[in-house]
């Protein structure tokens, strides 16, 4: 039973809230490449948003965490509880990977093809 919940906080990427952006690498390349202005300011939103989100799915996993340490401090914690809260961390895993996923093409609609290729392609014209 420990090792399936060890297994699920492992998979779902611990406590770290899913995988680290640098957000203000993502804004200099906005600031640096998105010509227009209204779209700059755009994806300079979105890029606020991931942060909120970002912020937001660390805090309700640590917080899940500490559930699933009280109960597992607990030896007499049913199993059926301890799974109910893996599961949990794997659904929330699920959705906030979705919704990096969604923010992602959010700030790529911000982007010209020329913009974007030369802000994170490394051989741009690899993608024309």
């Amino acid at each position: 039973m420990l090792a399936t919940l060890i297994t699920i906080l492992i998979l779902s990427g611990g406590a770290s809230g899913g995988p680290l952006y640098d957000f203000g690498d993502m804004k200099k390349l906005v600031k640096t490449y998105v010509e227009d202005d209204q779209r700059k300011d755009a994806a300079l939103d979105v890029i606020k948003e991931f942060k909120a989100r970002a912020k937001a799915e660390n805090k309700q996993l640590k917080s899940m965490v500490k559930q699933l340490d009280v109960a597992l401090d607990d030896l007499v914690a049913a199993d059926e509880d301890l799974l109910a809260l893996g599961e949990g961390v794997l659904g929330n895993t699920r959705t906030y990977y979705q919704d990096l996923l969604d923010l992602r093409f959010q700030l790529k609609d911000q982007f010209t093809r020329e913009e974007w290729n030369a802000a994170y392609a490394r051989d741009s014209e690899q993608l024309e």
